[in-house]
């Protein structure tokens, strides 16, 4: 980070806060103005109006307000709760001086690793934030000095967050630590204690409360600890509860369903290491143990599309010819070319010449009358002369 003058941004945190309380005061005077008993009784009004104006004194500490004081001047212009609220809570309030803001930002700069200001938001960066031997790297933590938003805290605090050196479980990029979600921090028991301190504006103690929640794994998170804790994936490094993870048959590493494959044949589970082919006719993966390849092309096929070619080994589509007697598919490695007529037979559709051995389809082969053992016509031998 840029390093800051630290007098001058005690300055423009001032100036900022002055504008947001008066924004604030105007704005429940004009909701006031809306109720006739604020309008019509001068005694009450007369009596409410200067609290609310000591919101805007610059003070070095907060004023000692008796709520039920307050209460009782304000009854009789009968507010409704929630505008009631917000008069005895802007009673309370009063501009920092310099000299506090300055204070703080001292220890800030010495409490933290470091501290910027920029777009009138105040941060300060943390230690790296480990929970449970979880490293969930270092958090830029903000505090808007410019929104009048620490008027309206009965509604829950919006405290944001930045990860510097993320660390998401699985495929999850809104969750850097089990309490925060999108940048914003879930509180939980430390809201009453985060909102004085905006209310109060009291910076040290806002980055001091927030920075120990980060540090600390409560109840009801955004996402559970064990997000991060889970066995993680040997492919794609996910991590997941034991129930969404599979072992590898062959190498016995752990999987996500994303990452393992069963093999069309033997039913199995395998890696995409331990499973690196699939059938080139139907596109199922089959694992190395059971996978056929064409001895001509090297293709690959499975067993139901294996069992249609001649020999069991053979692609079906690049490598194989049909039969020119039965039709059947023959993978160059069986086929047969008969030495008469140039056709090409698988084995069961040619015969042996009884005298020179040729292999020779039905249709150019004659049988002996004598013996019935074959011969063609192109060999000189006579069967049985």
């Amino acid at each position: 980070m840029k390093k800051i003058n630290l007098k001058e941004t005690a300055k423009k945190i001032q100036k900022n806060y002055r504008s947001s309380i008066e924004k604030a005061f105007k704005d429940t005077l004009k909701q006031l103005d809306k109720y006739y008993s604020f309008r019509s009784n001068k005694k009450a009004r007369l009596d409410i109006l200067p609290e609310l104006e000591k919101c805007l004194l610059v003070s070095g500490k907060m004023p000692a307000v008796d709520t039920e004081d307050i209460f009782n001047l304000a009854a009789p212009l009968e507010l409704d709760e929630y505008l009631e609220n917000r008069v005895v809570r802007l009673t309370k309030t009063r501009v920092p001086t310099i000299d506090n803001i300055y204070k703080d930002l001292v220890i800030l700069k010495k409490e933290f690793k470091d501290i910027g200001f920029k777009h009138n938001i105040l941060f300060v960066r943390t230690d790296d934030i480990i929970l449970e031997d979880v490293n969930f790297g270092p958090f830029n933590i903000h505090f808007d000095t410019s929104n009048e938003y620490f008027m309206y805290t009965e509604d829950g605090v919006h405290v944001e967050v930045e990860p510097l050196r993320p660390n998401f479980p699985s495929c999850d990029s809104s969750h850097p630590h089990p309490h925060v979600e999108d940048g914003a921090v879930c509180v939980g028991d430390g809201e009453e204690a985060v909102a004085a301190s905006i209310r109060d504006i009291r910076i040290l103690d806002y980055f001091s409360i927030v920075n120990a929640i980060l540090n600390t794994y409560g109840s009801g998170p955004f996402e559970d600890i064990s997000a991060w804790t889970n066995d993680r994936c040997n492919d794609c490094s996910a991590r997941y509860y034991s129930d969404e993870m599979r072992y590898c048959e062959n190498c016995g590493e752990i999987y996500c369903y994303d990452c393992i494959s069963e093999c069309i044949t033997c039913g199995e589970l395998f890696c995409a290491f331990c499973m690196e082919y699939s059938c080139n006719n139907c596109g199922d993966r089959v694992c190395n143990s059971c996978v056929h390849k064409c001895v001509v092309c090297s293709e690959v096929c499975c067993d139901s599309c294996s069992d249609s070619s001649c020999c069991g080994r053979a692609c079906v589509d690049n490598c194989c010819e049909n039969c020119s007697d039965c039709g059947d598919l023959v993978c160059n490695s069986c086929i047969i070319t008969c030495s008469e007529c140039g056709g090409t037979y698988c084995k069961s559709c040619v015969k042996e010449c009884g005298k020179c051995s040729k292999l020779i389809c039905e249709n150019c082969t004659e049988a002996c009358n004598e013996c019935s053992s074959p011969y063609h016509d192109g060999c000189e031998y006579e069967c049985c002369e």
